[in-house]
């Protein structure tokens, strides 16, 4: 143990609670440094250590960053290759794509639907929220089911947002028994 350091500072500095996962660039990037962010904040690490840990997190495809650093190199230094090689920044039109055309394959769950809805939403549009970015994923929710008359039964619902089209959706699911909201296949 360090001089100075009592132990409960010690212990919580020191002995992880929470971990920051191993990044391969297979995820979005956004998750990865924002899980830092919190361990970071958590366990109140001096930027040395943030870098430390960026740094020992990073595996695979994500890994091969470091080898474009120096010992001179920062957060922000990594961060930025990073995000030139995995951000979405770079990808949003591609995820606006992907979003635009999502449609429900057989057998698949609303809720699995859903999910994946506000994932591409959230890459589609980085940082933004609130309403707007709400109706637009109503929209793009309701679309992917593929059903114009489920559609229009669950916007007679009025739902204001994402949320309630789930609520809506799922109910109707299950009224009709037999795992389509509108009676046909799934």
């Amino acid at each position: 143990m360090a001089p100075g350091i009592s132990t409960l500072t010690y212990l919580l500095t020191y002995l992880p609670t929470i971990k920051l996962d191993a990044y391969d660039g297979s995820t979005p990037l956004q998750t990865h440094l924002s899980k830092l962010a919190n361990c970071a904040s958590y366990y109140g690490w001096t930027t040395r250590d943030r870098l430390c840990h960026l740094k020992a997190s990073l595996t695979s495809q994500a890994g091969e960053v470091l080898w474009q650093l120096n010992d001179t190199s920062t957060e922000d230094d990594v961060v930025t290759l990073l995000k030139n090689r995995f951000g979405s920044e770079h990808q949003t039109e591609r995820y606006r794509l992907e979003l635009q055309g999502r449609r429900r394959k057989p057998g698949e769950t609303i809720q699995s639907v859903y999910n994946d809805v506000r994932r591409l939403l959230a890459l589609s549009f980085p940082g933004e929220t609130g309403q707007l970015c709400e109706l637009l994923g109503l929209d793009y929710f309701l679309n992917a089911l593929a059903d114009p008359a489920l559609r229009i039964r669950v916007l007679d619902q009025r739902p204001k947002n994402l949320d309630e089209a789930l609520v809506i959706v799922s109910r109707m699911e299950a009224y009709s028994g037999d795992g389509t909201a509108a009676g046909g296949s799934a």
